[in-house]
């Protein structure tokens, strides 16, 4: 059978890629070189009857609108617990960070959080919108990437003159340094940091760590479990989204590694496995 497309590695990137191409009408075949699908997102067996995440741990920045078009709750997700807060202690005591911060009355950040937290949100809704776009190609003289552009622009200056100097300002920085700025409360800043490069490879001193938070609550803005935690840790989502490119009509194949990828007049063309298979792949090629 020849396919439209071929997705190597069935992580939950390429899962998802695969559904969503399916759903589209293509014939797509997913080829995995382990047993299992999911990559990093997997739940493994460590004792007998004890299964934990082997990988990643957490689920966050998954569009509700994603669940909902991919029909995962149908095909077996269900969550343990959504939307977890962060809690950061120190021997004077907790501080946890929620959808608002449980500060002391007399902090002295309580009303700069109320006005610091209303600017970051307002920069997260931005950011998600141009998430959810496909992103303009840099170079073109193509008319829809110019308007991409441009319609990007037009937002970040609707967001009014203070705003808009103040995302320019702070779009490059480390989150520590923005952080030092802002607040006196040692917990707060270290609750707010460590959201800030969750998932990542960085520290709070890192350069663009404040995108980075601004991603983290982008993705909270349009999820509704937030910071989440599948029942059956991360490989159900995975198996989920399985289930998902399945009953679009896509194949999934494990234990499939790819020896090479095939490129006939400078366009990939399909996959040879590891055994020797070759598979072809190409919309409109014979």
């Amino acid at each position: 059978m020849r396919f439209d497309c071929i997705v190597i590695g069935a992580g939950h990137n390429g899962l998802v890629c695969a559904a969503s191409l399916a759903r589209a009408g293509r014939r797509v075949l997913v080829v995995e070189a382990r047993e299992q699908v999911g990559g990093a997102a997997v739940t493994r067996e460590f004792a007998p009857g004890f299964r934990v995440s082997a990988g990643a741990h957490l689920l966050y920045l998954m569009p509700e609108r994603l669940i909902r078009e991919l029909e995962l709750e149908r095909h077996g997700l269900a969550f343990a617990a959504q939307t977890l807060p962060t809690t950061a202690l120190d021997a004077a005591g907790a501080l946890t960070v929620g959808p608002q911060p449980v500060l002391p009355e007399r902090s002295p950040d309580v009303a700069t959080w109320r006005e610091f937290s209303a600017r970051m949100q307002k920069f997260a809704r931005l950011l998600l919108k141009v998430l959810a776009e496909t992103p303009a190609r840099l170079g073109t003289e193509s008319a829809s990437d110019r308007r991409t552009l441009l319609s990007l622009a037009l937002r970040i200056r609707l967001l009014g003159r203070r705003d808009m100097q103040e995302l320019l300002r702070i779009g490059a920085m480390n989150v520590y340094d923005l952080l030092e700025e802002y607040f006196e409360t040692p917990l707060l800043k270290g609750a707010l940091g460590f959201d800030a490069v969750l998932g990542t490879n960085f520290g709070p001193r890192s350069p663009g760590t404040v995108l980075t938070w601004l991603y983290r609550l982008a993705g909270q803005s349009g999820s509704s479990s937030g910071l989440a935690l599948p029942r059956g840790g991360l490989g159900a989502l995975s198996e989920a989204l399985a289930g998902a490119a399945r009953a679009a009509g896509a194949t999934i194949r494990t234990g499939a590694p790819v020896a090479r990828i095939l490129v006939r007049e400078d366009r990939a063309a399909g996959v040879v496995l590891e055994s020797g298979e070759e598979i072809g792949a190409g919309l409109g090629q014979v």
